[in-house]
């Protein structure tokens, strides 16, 4: 009899819509809500196995679980059911160093979360299904297919890591008056930056030595426009503490003059080069080797030299080099950021010229930049 009762229940609470608040044994159906476990749960046997079913109804791919002040006695199973039908079964059990975490499933259809009612239990979670999780390090808004409003950018250490930084290069930011952009550490729920308005360049800079998810949002804080004008592109990159180090001693050498550089500021940064050349290359919208050292001069004469001379001709509006083709073929092994660091005047070499010009006018510039204006949050 007492089973009977029970399951039903049970089955008035699962068909039960959620609210604020999800309830053991329901359907939470809302692309963002809450479950809370404190203890001994009066409305259910003690040590009966609580189960809550997310399954929400608005179409997702990815949800993000967080949880926090999750109790070192507490345990809790979650069973992830992906798209293609394939379940993955995990345990967390608590401990004396997180008590904040987050789980980040990707092509998920549902997800079950089972804990016992024991008074070791004990823990809130937040999860939400309506954000894009960011895998390639890129946002571009608004979008061609979808406009999510809210991303996910998550970076762990490896095994062999000591430290991680994600830089997140924001760029040409323009928001309606009433619109903000939002970024929240998700472990401590902190809205760690927020923007608004027109912004050219912006970056930030999040350490972490375990885990790190920032949660990216485009909120409407009063009278929403319809047909809201907004726009951004992001690119997110991280570095191990190589990286870090290495930024770090350009920060240094770019407050002192040029004449006083010891040679120590001339260390070659793989991971800073890559991230300066892909930031010029999205700037100038076109390859950056054919750029930087002229490659289209190969041929018998440079097309945008050409173009100089015919300008009625002139179809290319992409940015090539402006000058006579004999100074327009540097080596494709000559580093580009070692201009920044050579005294003197770009025609002083020769067919290399325009490379050292157009590093002085981007990546020099870009060093300076990037080593004063990192916002580290």
């Amino acid at each position: 009899m007492k089973f009977a009762v029970f399951l039903m229940l049970s089955v008035v609470l699962m068909v039960r819509k959620c609210t604020a608040e999800c309830d053991p044994f329901s359907l939470c159906d809302g692309s963002r809500d809450s479950i809370v476990m404190s203890g001994v749960s009066s409305q259910f046997h003690p040590g009966a196995d609580m189960t809550w079913f997310v399954r929400p109804q608005q179409t997702f791919h990815s949800i993000m679980l967080v949880f926090q002040d999750f109790e070192p006695t507490s345990k809790v199973k979650v069973l992830m059911i992906r798209e293609d039908g394939t379940m993955a079964l995990n345990n967390y059990v608590g401990g004396s160093a997180v008590k904040n975490f987050e789980i980040i499933g990707d092509k998920v259809r549902e997800i079950i979360i089972m804990a016992k009612n024991v008074p070791e239990t004990s823990f809130k979670l937040n999860y939400y299904s309506d954000c894009e999780v960011v895998n390639d390090g890129q946002v571009q808004y608004p979008q061609q297919v979808g406009n999510s409003q809210c991303w996910i950018l998550n970076f762990t250490l490896d095994s062999n890591e000591l430290m991680k930084r994600m830089y997140v290069m924001m760029r040409d930011v323009e928001l309606d008056s009433t619109y903000h952009l939002k970024f929240t550490d998700v472990s401590t729920m902190e809205v760690v930056a927020d923007l608004s308005g027109q912004r050219k360049y912006e970056i930030f800079g999040f350490d972490t030595i375990d885990s790190r998810t920032i949660m990216l949002e485009m909120t409407c804080t009063d009278q929403c426009n319809t047909f809201p004008r907004n726009s951004f592109n992001l690119n997110a990159y991280t570095m191990n503490e190589g990286g870090i180090a290495c930024i770090e001693l350009q920060t240094q050498c770019s407050q002192i003059s040029e004449g006083l550089k010891p040679q120590l500021c001339q260390t070659h940064c793989p991971a800073l080069d890559e991230m300066l050349e892909n930031e010029v290359n999205y700037e100038e919208n076109s390859p950056m080797m054919m750029i930087r050292s002229g490659y289209i001069a190969n041929r018998q004469r440079s097309r945008a030299y050409a173009e100089k001379m015919n300008p009625e001709k002139r179809t290319e509006k992409r940015r090539r080099c402006p000058l006579n083709p004999q100074y327009c073929n540097c080596p494709r092994s000559v580093e580009l950021r070692k201009f920044c660091y050579i005294r003197g005047k770009c025609f002083e070499h020769g067919k290399c010229t325009w490379a050292c010009i157009f590093a002085k006018m981007t990546t020099c510039l870009k060093i300076k930049f990037l080593s004063s204006n990192v916002k580290l949050l």
